[in-house]
């Protein structure tokens, strides 16, 4: 699947390590940005000190709406490789058990064998094989 499908379409399933690696990568991203524009702008030093500088508050709101739905389409195509539904995202509402849930779902376990109602196992997804070492 191509990084433009994968952060901005719903559709499909990915695996955990595609889901992790694009999280990492918006998580670097992001903070990449934060802390270049805070260099640049001279404004670092008021990152460890109590005041605020209206352009990190700005480039934070930016950068915060510009990773919604990029997280939103990478959270749901995992939730389908679950076989769950989008609307499974909410949970991330319950503080906590939500996100300690979600965590676990995921990012540790394994999606579905085979094909879903979400379509294919994701390229590169050996199910089959992987279980038949274990028999």
């Amino acid at each position: 699947m191509k990084p433009a499908k994968i952060l901005f379409s719903t559709e499909g399933r990915i695996r955990r390590r595609t889901y992790w690696l694009y999280s990492i990568a918006l998580t670097v991203a992001y903070l990449a940005i934060y802390f270049g524009v805070a260099v640049a702008t001279g404004t670092l030093d008021t990152l460890a000190s109590d005041t605020t500088s209206p352009i990190l508050d700005v480039t934070e709101a930016i950068l915060s709406i510009a990773m919604i739905w990029p997280s939103l389409c990478i959270q749901i195509k995992r939730w389908h490789d679950r076989d769950k539904s989008w609307v499974w995202i909410f949970i991330n509402l319950i503080p906590i058990i939500g996100w300690i849930w979600s965590f676990v779902e995921l990012g540790c376990l394994d999606g579905t064998k085979g094909r879903n109602k979400y379509g294919n196992s994701p390229k590169g997804a050996n199910h089959e094989a992987v279980a038949a070492t274990f028999d």
